[in-house]
Parts: C-alpha cells; structure tokens; sequence
C-alpha cells in the first residue's frame, strides 16, 4: 500500500504544478501595439459605405417586382396598357 500513497502524493504534485502552469499562463496580458492604427481615407470609406448603388438597384428591382406580383394577384387587375378602338380597327383588315 506504500506505493498507493506514494502514487497519490506524485498526482498531487502534478495536479498542483499543472494549475500553477495554466493560471500563470491565463494571466498573462498581450502586448500592446506601438504602431497607430491607419487613417481610413475618403476613398475605402465609400467603398464601405452600406447601401452600395448595386445593393439600392437589387432592392428597387425587388420591390417592383413585389408590386407587380400584388396587381396581378388582383381579381380583376387594371390594365397597364389601354388601347383606343380606332387604333385596333386600322389593323383589322
């Protein structure tokens, strides 16, 4: 049973040493940076400037078509184009 007991004592020596190792290791800080961060000019901050004139077309487009679904869901919808009847009637030859 001696070597029980020697056993335990060699785990608790390792289990102390390890938590000694991670808590030094977790308390260390990062160092700082010494350069300054760049300038953001004109030009990268447009081209991070949200909606992009892409983004605004996609979007117009969508809620045209969105409309156009909606009017031609209607019953009965009201027509996009009216032609007169003495147009039709020059080509009713």
């Amino acid at each position: 049973m001696k070597w029980c007991s020697s056993l335990s004592l060699i785990m608790s020596v390792l289990t102390a040493a390890t938590l000694g190792w991670a808590t030094s290791a977790v308390a260390q800080t990062a160092p700082t940076p010494t350069m300054p961060a760049p300038a953001i000019t004109p030009d990268v901050e447009a081209a991070l400037a949200y909606p992009t004139s892409s983004q605004r077309f996609f979007e117009e487009g969508i809620a045209r078509l969105e409309e156009e679904i909606q009017r031609l869901d209607e019953e009965k919808p009201e027509p996009v184009l009216t032609v007169q009847p003495e147009i039709t009637e020059q080509f009713e030859d």
